[in-house]
């Protein structure tokens, strides 16, 4: 298929995945948020039909390979040190693959629309590179007709310049560029928060079951339940 979903995936161990969620959730529990994350978004996109989707797995010794995600997906481990090293080496990967049009998406959104990641398609029809700005200042999805170097030259991981310093690579190297409409991840406790407090407009029940039911328990347990 000409059209390839990638979705970026880490062992969720914990202490190495949303630790800016601690204090208000223990390192296990920000690792059990994380993995229901995971589940949640795999599930929503292994129907995605538009697409062949695989997943960029980043292990760990004690959690080598994505059984644990409970999905047949085919996988392969990421490669590189830095964030921007494993996107670029994921599309090189995808391309040698013989697709035409590239998609990466994290697991920080757990009710990312698969309307969006379909829309990133078509406008990469028309344009080099696609990415969803989240609010955070980073980016939730990047996309790509072709490989494009450089893209994530000198992007400072985690801080609110990353779309603003990726923008002014894509004008630098002169690639042509669409963006999707603002969405949000959820690394923070603030955000975490906003995505409970709009569970009904988000359709978080339904798109994330998983992160739902976990967010309830966790909350329930710490007596930090958030209001609607």
């Amino acid at each position: 298929m000409s059209n390839s979903l990638v979705i970026f995936v880490k062992a969720p161990l914990a202490g190495d995945v949303k630790t800016r969620l601690v204090p208000t959730l223990s390192l296990s529990q920000a690792a059990e948020l994380y993995e229901c994350f995971v589940r949640d978004i795999v599930r929503s996109m292994r129907r995605f039909k538009e697409a062949s989707v695989r997943i960029a797995y980043q292990p760990h010794a004690r959690i080598p390979d994505p059984s644990w995600i409970g999905s047949s997906l085919p996988y392969f481990k990421q490669e590189g040190h830095s964030l921007g090293e494993r996107l670029s080496r994921a599309f090189v990967s995808a391309y040698q693959a013989r697709a035409e049009r590239v998609v990466i998406i994290g697991c920080d959104s757990p009710t990312l629309p698969a309307a969006y990641v379909s829309q990133a398609f078509r406008m990469l029809e028309q344009c080099d590179i696609v990415l969803g700005p989240a609010a955070d200042g980073g980016f939730y999805l990047v996309g790509m007709s072709k490989f494009c170097p450089g893209l994530f030259d000198q992007v400072v991981w985690s801080s609110e310049e990353v779309f603003d310093k990726i923008l002014f690579n894509v004008r630098r190297d002169g690639y042509s560029l669409r963006t999707l409409p603002n969405y949000f991840d959820v690394d923070t406790p603030e955000e975490l928060e906003a995505l409970w407090r709009s569970r009904e407009s988000n359709g978080l029940d339904e798109t994330a079951p998983l992160t739902s039911r976990c967010m309830a328990r966790l909350f329930s347990r710490r007596r930090m339940a958030f209001s609607a």
